[in-house]
């Protein structure tokens, strides 16, 4: 079985997920899209994907702004610089 048939975003429109993505995001539809993944079984497994797969808008909970601020977050620290 697919990660997305168990999504609870499967029946909604992509257009909410993708509202945080654009330049000026619609605050009520990147809280509505991160309320949907609040209750999703599929949430970890989605972020993980969304996370490799550097995607924008919202997956997982989380807009790409904090999977980035995520991703900086968990990266190794850089070495001595020369």
């Amino acid at each position: 079985m697919s990660l997305w048939n168990n999504a609870a975003c499967v029946a909604i429109s992509a257009d909410l997920f993708a509202a945080a993505a654009k330049a000026t995001p619609d605050q009520r539809s990147v809280l509505a899209a991160k309320a949907v993944c609040g209750e999703c079984r599929a949430r970890t497994s989605c972020l993980a994907w969304a996370m490799a797969a550097d995607e924008s808008g919202v997956w997982g909970g989380l807009d790409q702004n904090e999977r980035r601020r995520l991703r900086r977050k968990s990266a190794p620290p850089a070495g001595p610089r020369r």
